[in-house]
């Protein structure tokens, strides 16, 4: 049995085997082209791919009212069909005559180094998206499958990092928790774990070789445990069924009256750091009415 410890995104305890996330090593890989013109052609088409995918996820988020998940592909999409994006893949491709696979990935990295350094949340957000739009581009253009995203069991997801739109592709009912190497817990992807309320880490030293090895992520701790012993996986089994049944009592009072022992009404409130933090208020049932849009608290806004 191996232990390692991180820093808690979410807490809980998950218990499962582990999916490796990793990137492909071709992607971005160089090589000289002889003829531009098909080159350029072959860039638009993946753009018009792309586009189609990211609007495809924008309307289904959109109808499933994700409003979070819909702002983040609009983003995508003004990106991808920005003038600026393109020309600087355009030009790349035109004057090394390279393809455009190598243009995409050299930009994004020259662009991410440029402005990563600035502590501002709407450029993180912006490196992010290209990121994001990037990856869809290579793939296309280089044919490879994004069905690396389906998920075929639960599984815990391991990955030395992760994107937003990495995290939104996976199928959240068969994902038990998440270990990542880097991250942040203020980033967006750290947001999007979150909200799927799985127990998650950060700072772990996740290695490939891991894929398909048993281990108990505890949240409340911030320890993973690779390989559980018999007697560990008892416990920690056990613990989980607690949690199950602490969260089904407290479920089962989602919709009680708020009012004490000796019969006094209270106005209950939900402390949350921004909007994103409104939908896990209300499945928790908070306020417990329709006036609760209207009561809650909300730091740092006047």
């Amino acid at each position: 049995m191996e232990i390692y410890e991180g820093v808690t995104i979410s807490p809980g305890i998950a218990i499962g085997k582990i999916w490796y996330h990793q990137t492909p090593e071709q992607l971005g890989y160089p090589h000289a082209i002889s003829d531009v013109k098909q080159e350029l052609v072959r860039y638009q088409s993946a753009k018009e791919q792309a586009a189609a995918q990211l609007t495809k996820a924008y309307e289904r988020a959109a109808a499933d009212g994700d409003q979070q998940q819909a702002i983040l592909y609009r983003r995508q999409i003004s990106l991808l069909e920005s003038a600026g994006f393109s020309r600087a893949i355009e030009s790349l491709v035109s004057t090394e005559k390279v393809n455009v696979s190598y243009a995409l990935v050299t930009t994004r990295d020259e662009l991410a180094a440029t402005f990563s350094a600035l502590s501002d949340a709407v450029v993180a957000d912006q490196i992010s998206d290209m990121r994001a739009v990037t990856e869809r581009l290579t793939y296309i253009l280089d044919g490879l499958s994004r069905e690396r995203y389906t998920l075929e069991e639960p599984v815990i997801i391991a990955a030395a990092k992760m994107s937003p739109s990495e995290v939104m592709e996976l199928d959240k009912n068969k994902v038990l928790g998440f270990l990542t190497q880097g991250g942040s817990s203020l980033s967006h992807t750290s947001i999007l774990v979150k909200a799927a309320n799985v127990p998650s880490l950060i700072h772990v030293p996740v290695r490939a070789q891991w894929e398909g090895r048993m281990c108990i992520v505890d949240g409340h701790t911030g320890k993973m445990y690779l390989d559980p012993d018999a007697l560990l996986l008892e416990e920690y089994e056990e613990r989980q069924e607690q949690e199950r049944k602490e969260r089904a009592y407290l479920q089962s009072l989602k919709y009680a009256e708020d009012v004490t022992a000796d019969g006094h009404r209270v106005q209950l409130y939900a402390n949350i750091a921004d909007l994103e933090d409104m939908d896990s208020a209300l499945e928790s049932g908070a306020g417990g009415d329709r006036s609760f849009a209207q009561r809650i608290s909300v730091s740092g806004q006047g």
